[in-house]
């Protein structure tokens, strides 16, 4: 905040948003009372998926919304989406990688045609 004149009829204190948003400042309306600051955002930050599948290969930048830097690829085909999370602590989305394909048969366990 930098507040330069308090008084009602001549009111400058500028904000800045942290984590997003636009300051509003508004003025008191009452004599000896605060003045209100809205439109700025709470910090948000996603968590990483907890059993991220073996077609995924992460990395992981910042986790917080308004920077939110994840990069993904895909093991084995497929295009990796990323999408932010909306609310604190939620968990990141992932999408796009093609399945892991099924492990081989254990020695021995050839079938044929």
């Amino acid at each position: 905040f930098e507040e330069t004149n308090l008084d009602r009829y001549n009111f400058n204190v500028i904000a800045t948003c942290r984590h997003g948003g636009i300051a509003q400042v508004e003025p008191c309306k009452l004599h000896s009372s605060s003045y209100t600051v809205k439109g700025c955002e709470t910090q948000v930050i996603c968590s990483s998926p907890s059993n991220v599948r073996p077609e995924y290969f992460l990395q992981e930048y910042d986790l917080s919304r308004w920077s939110f830097n994840v990069r993904a690829h895909c093991n084995y085909g497929g295009v990796a989406r990323v999408k932010t999370c909306k609310n604190h602590g939620d968990t990141y989305q992932l999408s796009g990688c093609a399945p892991a394909p099924p492990p081989p048969p254990a020695s021995g366990q050839w079938t044929t045609l």
